[in-house]
């Protein structure tokens, strides 16, 4: 690769990199905590872990923002 193709790989790349921060990665951006909830795990039967999700669920709705993935 000769310089002039390192050289425009460079700025290519270099250029890239600046517009990234620009780009909308279609959420809102900003501190996050993620949790595995397997309630099953500390010997809660079926119906006390639908309980469990079904409380998680109502947090959620009084403005705690939860995303819910049940294994």
């Amino acid at each position: 690769m000769d310089a002039v193709s390192r050289c425009a790989t460079r700025s290519l790349w270099a250029t890239s990199l600046l517009h990234a921060n620009a780009t909308d990665p279609g959420f809102a951006p900003g501190p996050m905590a993620f949790a595995t909830v397997a309630p099953g795990g500390a010997g809660y039967d079926r119906n006390r872990s639908e309980d469990v999700y079904r409380r998680l669920i109502e947090h959620e709705r009084y403005g705690t923002k939860t995303l819910l993935v049940p294994h």
